[in-house]
Order: C-alpha cells, then structure tokens, then sequence
C-alpha cells in the first residue's frame, strides 16, 4: 500500500482536479498521475455515499431471497438501502431474472380470481386478497373475460 494523504493533499486534489492538468497536481504532491486520478474518484464515491458502496456477498445473498420471496425492488431498495436502479443493475449483474414482485399465475390463484370476480370485489380487494399488485390482478381478470367472451362467441 502506498503513503497516505494528508487532509492538505485531499483538499489541493478536490480544488485543483478538473481546473489544473493532472500532471502539475501530480507534481505539486510528489505523486503519479495515476496515484492522482485514483484518489480523486476515490475522494468523488466517497462524497457519493451509498451510490459507489461495493456489494457485499451477504447483500447479493439478501437480494436473491428477497427477489425469491416476491419483494418488490422498491421495499429490497430501501431495506438495502440502495436506489432502485441499483437493486435492477445489481440484480442483471448477478444473473437474477425478472422483478421482485412477479409470480406467474398458478390455477388455483386464477381459480380463486374468478371466484372473486364472480362476487363483484374490487380489484385492491382482490389484489390484496391474492398478495399480488393492483396491475397484476387487473390485467389478469381482463384477460380472463376475454377469454370468457371468447368461449361464449365460439359456443354460439
């Protein structure tokens, strides 16, 4: 491991980067210009916070169970305290397909719907009652009287 920089050094990299050439920094400091431009993205993720953290192997393992489970990526977001965006990218990364949230339809959950459905419920009732999204359980009872219209036509 190299020197260490002092707090004077960090702040004459964080004011001069980007305005001087890079070697002069370098020379002022006694430093590589590859030492120099390291520091300074270094100085840059640091400021960033969470944005620039690493992913841990315990982060990825929460990831693939929380995705496993049917958590939306915004709820493992925040649990991992990371943007949304980085959930996906990480989530593409590592080979995890599709989002948090989504399960195919198994019959006995359409079986469940059209029963639902049948009883007049709302679809946030329904939703809820099924622990799927709004949007999942609307398209899936759209989808279902089609196919219900469908059937009746082909029987006339």
């Amino acid at each position: 491991m190299g020197r260490r920089y002092s707090p004077e050094s960090e702040r004459y990299i964080e004011k001069y980067y980007g305005i001087l050439p890079t070697e002069i920094i370098a020379e002022a400091l006694a430093r590589s210009v590859t030492a120099i431009q390291a520091k300074h993205y270094k100085i840059r993720r640091e400021e960033a916070g969470p944005h620039y953290r690493h992913w841990t192997e315990a982060e990825d393992d929460a990831l693939r169970q929380l995705t496993k489970e049917g958590i939306p990526d915004r709820y493992i977001a925040r649990r991992l305290g990371r943007e949304e965006s980085a959930v996906l990218t990480r989530k593409y990364l590592i080979g995890i397909r599709g989002r948090g949230a989504y399960r195919k339809w198994r019959a006995d959950d359409i079986k469940r719907l059209r029963e639902m459905m049948g009883r007049g419920m709302s679809y946030k009732s329904m939703a809820a009652a099924l622990g799927r999204g709004y949007n999942s359980v609307k398209n899936m009872a759209i989808k279902i009287k089609r196919e219900d219209e469908k059937n009746v036509c082909d029987k006339v």
